[in-house]
């Protein structure tokens, strides 16, 4: 808002007369906050006055308040055409943030969709839990509330973050979805542990013997789904004793365990790269991330937080309108390099079974 008012000031008299921008910015809060109601400890038996509830063009935006009442409290807020837009799309993105959540909530979790081929937040939900029922009860609201209006929610797959209460909702109640877990994810867990058993030193050596059987696990994703278990014997076969730690993980973990927590098939991306599909929640994540910068804060009070994301709707519906429109520079753009990645990625994947024969 400061940016706003005294952007377009240019005269050195009048800026010399203004008092200090850390005046102003204090001004300007104390101004904002005297019109928001008082910050509140917990939300129990508050009611949302009505201009929290409504978009910034005045339509309905709390789809769903579970009650003033209600000890694990969810707001889900989508205006009624972004729960349209989330029926007519194929790809779910599905992400979850604390740090932006206001202080009375566990997090801001968010349900993605895609128009035209560019990635929209549509749903956005605070709850005070993350347990299974706690996504089962989000998305069987969204269900619900596009089935009264003639809508089905009906994506066939569904992109998360390695989260298994959120997986299992999923699973529960999107029958047709195919669940996958963020590709990103699974090389920053393989790196953590690298990292907390130390084995960095070790792998940082470009000829290292862990350098190589590392990689090999980095590069399971990239394998068909029915030639994992076989490829990780491989590399199991090939590790030295310092990675024994490592090598059970990943079994007991992704491969094989009993069952795994995370089986091949949710974080396989074979298919998804012949097929040029999304292999990463980057989306998701990307839009917390600017969110975040938005705020400014962490953990906000719930009036700062709903103003921020109604805000955050109305660019939005400006960006989806442009979409609609056909004009791409919308679109985020790809690096170069990301580009290039992703084709020697694509080369590689596309030649499996002549790098197979040949082994």
């Amino acid at each position: 808002m400061l940016r706003t008012t005294t952007g377009g000031v240019h005269s050195e008299e009048v800026l010399l007369m203004l008092p200090e921008r850390s005046a102003l910015k204090r001004n300007v809060n104390r101004v904002q906050n005297s019109s928001r109601p008082l910050n509140l400890t917990s939300m129990r038996g508050v009611e949302l006055p009505m201009n929290y509830t409504m978009t910034k063009r005045g339509e309905p935006f709390l789809m769903h308040d579970s009650g003033a009442e209600d000890e694990e409290r969810v707001l889900i807020f989508p205006p009624q055409e972004n729960v349209r837009l989330l029926s007519a799309s194929a790809t779910l993105f599905c992400d979850g943030t604390f740090k932006t959540a206001p202080t009375q909530f566990a997090q801001l979790f968010t349900v993605h969709g895609v128009v035209l081929g560019y990635p929209v937040p549509l749903v956005y939900a605070l709850t005070t839990r993350k347990r299974e029922q706690t996504y089962r009860y989000v998305y069987q609201r969204i269900i619900d509330y596009a089935e009264e209006r003639n809508w089905s929610i009906n994506p066939s797959l569904c992109m998360m973050d390695f989260e298994l209460a959120n997986m299992n909702a999923i699973r529960s109640l999107l029958l047709n979805a195919e669940n996958k877990d963020c590709l990103f994810h699974f090389s920053q867990s393989l790196w953590r542990r690298i990292s907390s058993w130390g084995l960095a030193c070790s792998y940082n050596a470009v000829e290292s013997a862990t350098r190589r059987c590392a990689s090999m696990l980095f590069d399971l994703p990239f394998v068909p789904a029915e030639d994992v278990v076989e490829t990780f014997e491989y590399v199991d076969n090939q590790a030295e004793e310092s990675l024994d730690d490592l090598m059970d993980y990943v079994k007991r973990t992704y491969v094989t365990g009993r069952p795994p927590m995370f089986p091949p098939q949710t974080w396989n991306v074979y298919r998804a790269v012949l097929n040029d599909q999304r292999s990463t929640n980057n989306a998701a994540e990307g839009w917390h991330n600017k969110f975040q910068k938005v705020m400014v804060v962490h953990h906000p009070s719930i009036w700062k937080f709903i103003e921020v994301l109604k805000g955050e709707q109305e660019d939005n519906e400006q960006a989806i309108a442009q979409v609609l429109g056909g004009h791409r520079q919308v679109r985020p753009a790809t690096s170069r390099r990301c580009r290039q990645n992703q084709a020697q990625i694509t080369e590689v994947v596309n030649n499996y079974g002549t790098y197979k024969a040949n082994d």
